[in-house]
C-alpha cells in the first residue's frame, strides 16, 4: 500500500466511524420540517459493525500495480454521562478487527481474536492494528453533534508517530457532522469545512462535505430519516518538498439513515473514489482509491 493510501484511506475510515457510531437523531413532528439533535441517554450502549472494502490501484512507468483490502472493526459506544447544558461523554472502544489483504507484498488474513502466529507483512499488520483493540476513547459533544474535546490513550498516539496526539484529536473532531440548531426540510443542505495535517509535514487536507435533508422512507422494516452526504476533498502540499500530492477527479457520496423512534443511528454508507498523481521530482505516478464503508448499529438492551 502506498504512503498516500495509507494516508487517506484511514482518515476517511475515521470519518465515517466519527459521522456515524456517535450521531444519533431525535425528530420532533413538523409536517415539513425535522429537528435533527442528539438524543443520548445515559448509559445507552450500542454495537456498532464497520466495513470497509478498499481497491487501491496506481501506474509507475506504465506498469500497473493494485491492491485489496476488506476490514471489519466491531465497537462498542457507551453514553457515560451528559450535563445540564446537554454535552455529552461517550466512551468508544474496538474489541475485535478483522483485516483481509491482497497486495503485490502477500496475500493474509488478519482477526485478532485469532491465535495464529503471522510472519512478516501479516505479523507487521496485525501488531499495529491490535494497539486500538481493547482501548478505551472518550469524547464530549453538544446537541448539534459537535465534538468538543477528545481523550485518547497515550500509547494510541504514540504508535503514530508521524502525528502528534494533538492532530489526531482534531482530527476526530473536523470529522464529526454538525447539524444545524433549526429545524431543516427536505431538500435543505448545509456544508462543514475542516482540515486535517498531513503526516511527516507534507501539507495539509481540506474537506468540505455537504448534507442535505432527503426526507424519510421505510428501510428494513422502520421509518428512518434520511440525509445524503457528499465530500470533496483538497490536498494543499507543503511548500519546498520533492513529493505533491493533486486529486485530479474525485466522487464521494454517501447516506446516513436514523431511526427517530429509538432515538439512534441505524446505517450509514460512503461510497468513495478518486485519483491522485503524486509528483515525485520529475516522475507522476497516478493511483486510483476506491473504498465503500457501511456501518450499522444495534442498541444492546
Amino acid at each position: 500500500m502506498t504512503y498516500i493510501a495509507r494516508f487517506i484511506m484511514p482518515r476517511l475510515m475515521m470519518w465515517a466511524l466519527t459521522a456515524t457510531l456517535t450521531l444519533s437523531n431525535n425528530s420532533w413532528g413538523q409536517t415539513n420540517s425535522t429537528n435533527l439533535a442528539w438524543q443520548l441517554p445515559v448509559g445507552r450502549t450500542i454495537d456498532v459493525v464497520m466495513k470497509q472494502t478498499m481497491d487501491m490501484k496506481q501506474n509507475v512507468a506504465g506498469q500497473e500495480l493494485g491492491s485489496e483490502m476488506v476490514s471489519t472493526n466491531f465497537m462498542l459506544w457507551q453514553v457515560d454521562k451528559i450535563d445540564d447544558a446537554g454535552i455529552a461523554t461517550v466512551s468508544s472502544e474496538i474489541q475485535r478487527m478483522t483485516i483481509s489483504m491482497d497486495s503485490p507484498q502477500g496475500k493474509f488474513d488478519i482477526d485478532t481474536q485469532s491465535p495464529e502466529e503471522l510472519e512478516g507483512t501479516a505479523a507487521n499488520v496485525a501488531e499495529a492494528v491490535t494497539q486500538f483493540v481493547g482501548k478505551k476513547f472518550s469524547q464530549t459533544m453538544n446537541l448539534q453533534g459537535k465534538v468538543l474535546s477528545v481523550d485518547m490513550p497515550d500509547e494510541i498516539a504514540a504508535s503514530n508517530p508521524m502525528m502528534s496526539k494533538e492532530s489526531l484529536s482534531q482530527l476526530i473532531k473536523n470529522a464529526s457532522p454538525v447539524f444545524p440548531d433549526k429545524p431543516v426540510a427536505v431538500g435543505e443542505s448545509w456544508n462543514q469545512e475542516s482540515t486535517s495535517v498531513m503526516p511527516g509535514g507534507m501539507g495539509s487536507m481540506k474537506i468540505n462535505s455537504t448534507y442535505t435533508y432527503a426526507g424519510s422512507e421505510k428501510i428494513d422494516g422502520e421509518d428512518l430519516d434520511l440525509i445524503d452526504i457528499a465530500i470533496e476533498l483538497q490536498f494543499e502540499s507543503q511548500e519546498g518538498l520533492p513529493i505533491k500530492f493533486e486529486i485530479t477527479s474525485q466522487n464521494s457520496k454517501g447516506r446516513i439513515l436514523f431511526d427517530s423512534v429509538k432515538g439512534h443511528t441505524h446505517k450509514v454508507n460512503i461510497d468513495q473514489e478518486m485519483v491522485i498523481e503524486v509528483t515525485v521530482g520529475p516522475q507522476k505516478i497516478d493511483q486510483t482509491i476506491h473504498s465503500f464503508t457501511e456501518a450499522t448499529f444495534a442498541i444492546r438492551e
